[in-house]
């Protein structure tokens, strides 16, 4: 099976790095993997030398390292990982020293399908979240849930 972007030359750099040609273009593309996210980011160096691309892939690393890109935020920082925290429990009062109900009406806001709150702030790092983030998430819902009292922002 011959296709036309099938990777000619492959090159490791170093761990999380390297580049690689395909048959279609002259240029060396750099391969960089972000452990944030799991995946990989690829990026053309716009060279036709090795090692000239490779001088260019480094510094595309630098670059995604300085916008704290490449190394994600880690899962303990995370919305989501507090968001769990929270309904874990709030889980854990209901039915003791809360209404039973106490826990599904945040969980339910919380984990809405496309429009919840976890949703919005996906894999953010907590301390980046500011008062802009917050005061947008209503305008980007289109159930009006969130901007009733008993919401949880009003609490």
């Amino acid at each position: 099976m011959n296709t036309h972007n099938q990777k000619t030359h492959k090159k490791v750099i170093r761990k999380g790095l390297s580049l690689y040609k395909t048959s279609r273009s002259p240029y060396w593309f750099a391969r960089i993997w972000i452990s944030g996210d799991q995946k990989y980011v690829v990026r053309s160096t716009k060279e036709t030398s090795r090692l000239v691309a490779e001088e260019v892939a480094e510094e595309l690393l630098n670059n995604l390292k300085q916008d704290r890109y490449v190394f994600g935020v880690p899962r303990d920082r995370t919305f989501s990982h507090f968001a769990d925290m929270l309904i874990k429990e709030q889980q854990r009062q209901s039915g003791k020293s809360k209404n039973a109900r106490f826990s599904k009406d945040d969980e339910k806001l919380l984990k809405r399908k496309g429009e919840g709150i976890i949703d919005y702030f996906k894999s953010m790092d907590v301390g980046s979240i500011s008062t802009k983030d917050i005061r947008d998430y209503p305008n980007v819902c289109k159930f009006s849930a969130i901007s009733s009292p008993n919401s949880i922002f009003f609490r």
